[in-house]
């Protein structure tokens, strides 16, 4: 049946059913010649990579393939790999060890033209893998998801008209660190690489006193004293990037801390939620 449906109709049903990370494709790809030269487009379709021997085997693998047969649409990327030792004993081979960078940046060029959705777990990598990141063109990218573990981020002067993700509308993240020195300083970094920018998620959010005075500073209110009428410098309040008038929907999902002082999360939870409850236009939930 499928071996006479023309190549247009098989391209609708391959960009459907070929969303598993690549055994459809492949699948379909061992039927037949014809069948195999229509799923060559979706072969790297939907492409995960957990662990070192994965990214490099995938970088020594598209560098090989003409721009037309290494389409990656969706990426997840991590550096810790999922070790099964009896159905790959090979990857214990590379278990603590971190991509090379030299090899990591030329991977997101590889796939950055037509990366749409973009998922990163970082553990080991230095905290340089975000700016590259950072810096690498995704033209038609619509969404990033970044997971830091251990990484510090800093505030970078952004170069004027430089947008290396035009068409970034979601973003997602989290850090083991706190709101402040996490959230804060990757939103100025990413804004003004993103003008469409219209959703933001952070999650597992882990807060210190200062945080929702930082958070009214990113949502353009007037920052709020803590219980003992404290509230951070100038010098540092400067620093935080006011949200782009195009992000529609501002959403804090709280990590889980023990109870303190009765309060469940501390007296900034507190504030933060008492932000959330107010009736501002600046879509925070």
């Amino acid at each position: 049946m499928l071996q006479t449906c023309p190549p247009e109709i098989l391209h609708l049903i391959f960009t459907l059913a070929c969303t598993d990370g690549g055994p459809t494709a492949r699948a379909l790809a061992t039927t037949s010649k014809y069948l195999s030269a229509v799923s060559a487009p979706f072969l790297y379709h939907v492409l995960s990579l957990e662990g070192v021997h994965q990214i490099n085997r995938a970088y020594n693998r598209l560098s090989t393939l003409p721009c037309e047969r290494r389409r990656v649409e969706h990426l997840f990327l991590t550096d810790k790999p999922t070790f099964d030792p009896i159905r790959d004993g090979t990857e214990q081979l590379f278990h603590g060890k971190v991509p090379n960078e030299h090899l990591f940046k030329p991977l997101l060029a590889l796939v950055a033209p037509t990366l749409r959705t973009f998922t990163c777990l970082i553990y080991d990598m230095p905290a340089s893998a975000i700016d590259t990141i950072l810096s690498t063109h995704f033209p038609v990218l619509t969404e990033l998801s970044l997971a830091l573990h251990n990484q510090r981020i800093s505030y970078h002067m952004v170069q004027p008209g430089v947008l290396t993700m035009p068409h970034l509308e979601r973003l997602h993240f989290s850090s083991t660190h706190f709101f402040s020195s996490s959230a804060a300083p990757l939103l100025a970094r990413v804004a003004p690489l993103a003008p469409r920018l219209s959703h933001v998620r952070f999650y597992g959010v882990l807060l210190m006193p200062g945080c929702s005075a930082v958070l009214c500073r990113m949502l353009g209110r007037l920052p709020i004293r803590d219980q003992y009428g404290w509230v951070p410098p100038d010098s540092l309040l400067d620093k935080v990037c006011r949200l782009p008038f195009s992000v529609r929907q501002v959403e804090l999902q709280l990590a889980c801390l023990p109870s303190t002082d009765g309060q469940p999360y501390g007296f900034e939870v507190d504030l933060v939620r008492r932000m959330a409850t107010m009736h501002y236009a600046d879509g925070l939930s």
